[in-house]
């Protein structure tokens, strides 16, 4: 036990808790301890944090501290943390902290060298200009539903600048608002992100903003994973893909639920040609309507393609036709989404349907909202996982079946087979 490198203790009632009284003494019994994670959200835990500041001084050893309780003093988790001389990794999850108490938090602890800071769920606000003193050794920075406003934004992206090592940076559900320009401020100083998720950010651009952060973004050669999801950046002009081309490492894109038009998702097809590692590409809640074409087109070429989401994008039948034409290139999808086109008719369904086995791979299939092969549906979830191998096959809701035209070998054995499921044969 005392080589034990992580350390993770789950505290689900106040008796498991009072038998770990001596919880810091035994802790300091561990020299090589390089993680601890606390959890025990719903239940007592306020003596936990003191019993450690108290009675484990300092671990040089231990680098990364994860603290999900929800019931603790703030003086005392100040003092434990200050006197962790090698922590780099700190993580505050859920912990129902105040702005005062966050605030007092990060001001203690100033001197620390962090390379991740993690903060979900917790009142920030204003307490946000404290996060500015760790941006120059910060490597991955994730801040979300801190309840900060775009005022307290800024006063981080003002010294963003200084963040030449972070590789991650992902401010999911917070509104970042018109704060979110500040980022293209910062030019080429964050050119190690890998990973840069803004979903969720609140923020309304119009064409010129636009202009200025697509610029910014396509000097960010490195970025692998860019999640732009749930903003309204409708006026971005045809150029927008066009500068997305340039991140050629890319291997995740989320501009779901962007309201780009169809002229842009028609360049976004083409975008597409220069993404190559591209392993998720999510495009959902978009009136792409006929665009999906280009978007197919772009589509042939990705082979590495796993993910490829295009629920609720005002698809019709010419469009599932145009995807079909690129299940060839698409060796490695497993999972497709296409539910919520209701404009897709059956007979835009046989020709899925008919084309299906050229996706090898694929494992979930989610069409709700569409027509589709056998009544009651149900019937068929057993059989898809014995005749595809398919783990999901989602279509809730439908309401009606066409086997009219159906011609593919593949689903007349699933329809042959869900007919003696029904049977009891």
């Amino acid at each position: 036990m005392q080589s034990a490198k992580e350390l993770k203790l789950v505290f689900l009632t106040r008796s498991e808790y009072e038998e770990m009284v001596q919880l810091g003494n035994s802790i300091s019994q561990l020299p090589a301890l390089a993680t601890l994670i606390l959890e025990g959200r719903d239940c007592d835990t306020s003596g936990i944090i003191g019993n450690l500041a108290r009675d484990l001084n300092s671990s040089k050893s231990m680098q990364e501290f994860a603290c999900h309780l929800s019931s603790f003093s703030i003086d005392a988790l100040t003092i434990f943390i200050s006197r962790q001389p090698s922590l780099v990794r700190l993580k505050l999850l859920d912990n129902r902290m105040t702005e005062e108490d966050i605030g007092k938090l990060l001001k203690g602890i100033q001197k620390a060298k962090l390379e991740v800071l993690e903060i979900f769920w917790n009142k920030v606000g204003g307490s946000s200009k404290y996060i500015r003193a760790f941006l120059p050794t910060l490597q991955s920075l994730y801040l979300s539903n801190t309840k900060m406003n775009p005022d307290n934004w800024k006063e981080i992206f003002c010294d963003m600048s200084k963040a030449v090592h972070i590789e991650k940076l992902d401010l999911t559900w917070n509104n970042i608002g018109s704060a979110v320009m500040m980022l293209a401020d910062t030019g080429t100083a964050l050119s190690k992100l890998r990973i840069l998720i803004l979903r969720k950010g609140y923020f309304v651009l119009g064409r010129d903003d636009m202009d200025i952060l697509g610029r910014w973004l396509s000097n960010l050669v490195n970025l692998e994973n860019l999640d732009l999801s749930d903003n309204d950046i409708r006026e971005a002009s045809d150029e927008f893909p066009e500068q997305l081309a340039k991140l050629t490492n890319l291997t995740r894109l989320n501009l779901s639920a962007t309201g780009l038009r169809k002229s842009t998702f028609r360049k976004v097809g083409s975008a597409l040609k220069a993404m190559p590692n591209l392993k998720q590409l999510h495009l959902a809640e978009n009136d792409v309507g006929e665009a999906i074409v280009d978007i197919a087109d772009g589509l042939k070429g990705l082979s590495e393609l796993t993910w490829l989401n295009l629920e609720e994008c005002e698809m019709e039948s010419d469009g599932v036709e145009a995807l079909t034409g690129a299940f060839d290139g698409l060796s490695n999808l497993t999972n497709f989404y296409l539910h919520g086109n209701s404009k897709i008719t059956p007979s835009g369904v046989d020709v899925l349907f008919q084309n299906l086995h050229r996706l090898q791979k694929l494992e979930c299939l989610e069409m709700r909202g569409l027509e589709i092969v056998y009544e009651p549906c149900s019937l068929l979830v057993k059989e898809c996982f014995d005749v595809l191998k398919w783990r999901q096959f989602q279509y809730d809701g439908c309401d009606k079946v066409v086997l009219d035209k159906v011609n593919s070998e593949e689903v007349k054995k699933i329809a042959s087979a869900a007919e003696r499921f029904a049977s009891g044969s």
